[in-house]
């Protein structure tokens, strides 16, 4: 699934489901995270309701790729996500470096 973008200047980000889990995540990347995570996001919900049906539903394809042009919101939407997961589910998220764009 693509969200968005001409495929000139996108970033994407893929999401991988697997197994739910009961475990709390832990991460290195935890505080990048939340550099990043928007503490009030808004009109997101439409997408929040797919990551989290692509995320719950019983099969399907085990991944999606999520990706939109440069400065549109989408590794606030992803931080979003990681931190705020479904219930039993993890999530991680795959971005460009801080600071840096993807050409």
């Amino acid at each position: 699934m693509a969200i968005g973008g001409d495929g000139s200047n996108v970033n994407g980000v893929q999401i991988f489901t697997g197994q739910p889990t009961s475990r709390v995540a832990r991460s290195a990347y935890l505080q990048q995270v939340e550099q990043i995570f928007p503490w009030e996001l808004l009109d997101r919900d439409t997408e929040l309701v797919e990551l989290t049906r692509f995320c719950t539903r019983p099969q399907g394809a085990s991944y999606v790729w999520w990706q939109g042009l440069a400065w549109t919101g989408n590794s606030a939407l992803m931080a979003w996500f990681v931190l705020h997961p479904p219930p039993a589910y993890e999530s991680c998220l795959s971005s460009s470096p801080l600071g840096t764009r993807a050409k």
